[in-house]
C-alpha cells in the first residue's frame, strides 16, 4: 500500500500509466500548461478504445476545447503510435463529483 503523499506513479505492467509535468502545487486561479503522459500496457488500447481524463464538477478550470491553439483552454492529443487519437470535452462523461471529463478516443491503429 502506497502512502498518501507518495506521488510516485503506480505502474501496471497490464494497463500501464500516467504521468502529470510539471508537478507540484497549484494556486487557484492561475493560469498554466500541463502535459499528461499516458503509456499503454501490455494490452494497449483498441482501435475506438481510449481514455477519459476526469475533474471535479465544482472547479475554477475553463471548459477545454480542442479546435483554436490561440484561443484559451486549448487542449491537445498526440501519440507517438500508428493512429489517430480525438480529444473532446464532456460535462457528463463521468459520475459525481468527478462528471467533466476530457475524452480522448483512439481512431484509425
Amino acid at each position: 500500500m502506497r502512502a498518501e503523499h507518495d506521488h510516485a506513479p503506480h505502474v501496471d505492467p497490464q494497463f500501464g500509466f500516467v504521468t502529470l509535468e510539471p508537478t507540484g502545487q497549484v494556486v487557484a486561479g492561475s493560469v498554466g500548461t500541463w502535459t499528461l503522459t499516458y503509456t499503454a500496457g501490455d494490452i494497449g488500447i483498441d482501435e475506438d478504445g481510449g481514455l477519459k481524463i476526469a475533474f471535479p464538477f465544482v472547479s475554477d478550470w475553463g471548459i477545454p476545447q480542442f479546435a483554436n491553439p490561440a484561443e484559451p483552454e486549448y487542449a491537445t492529443v498526440t501519440t507517438s503510435a500508428q493512429a489517430s487519437p480525438v480529444g473532446s470535452y464532456d460535462a457528463h462523461a463521468h459520475v459525481r463529483p468527478f462528471q467533466r471529463a476530457i475524452v480522448v478516443r483512439v481512431r484509425d491503429g
